[in-house]
């Protein structure tokens, strides 16, 4: 019973959700507030330049409009940036929480080797 309970504790975390267990009163609730950020993550507002305006001449102005493709080429290379940014950084906080979990696991995997077999229903 108690490698079932930690089967469904792991998977819970897993998960995210504790959806997996029966009695929703008795199922441990990710805290929403909880974090382990000390610091606000950049707003991608707060990384990209201004948002590049096409000239009011159009294509006509071609100087202008040669300046506008310049900044609109530095606006998406920035937003590329970003981008790719986060997605390492999300993937290495993936990365973490695993190692978290795997290690939890492991501390219950030893918890359960303790106990004698004839104690364990």
């Amino acid at each position: 019973m108690k490698k079932l309970c930690a089967f469904f504790l792991m998977a819970a975390l897993l998960m995210g959700s504790a959806s997996v267990w029966a009695e929703e009163d008795s199922a441990p609730q990710v805290d929403p507030t909880a974090t382990n950020v000390s610091t606000l993550y950049p707003t991608v507002d707060g990384v990209l330049p201004a948002e590049p305006q096409p000239p009011a001449g159009g294509v006509k102005d071609f100087e202008n409009f040669q300046k506008y493709a310049d900044a609109v080429n530095d606006y998406i290379k920035a937003a590329q940036k970003y981008i790719d940014g986060a997605t390492n950084d999300a993937n290495d906080i993936i990365n973490k929480r695993n190692e978290a979990v795997q290690k939890a696991q492991h501390v219950v995997d030893v918890y359960n080797a303790s106990i004698p077999k004839e104690n364990k229903k």
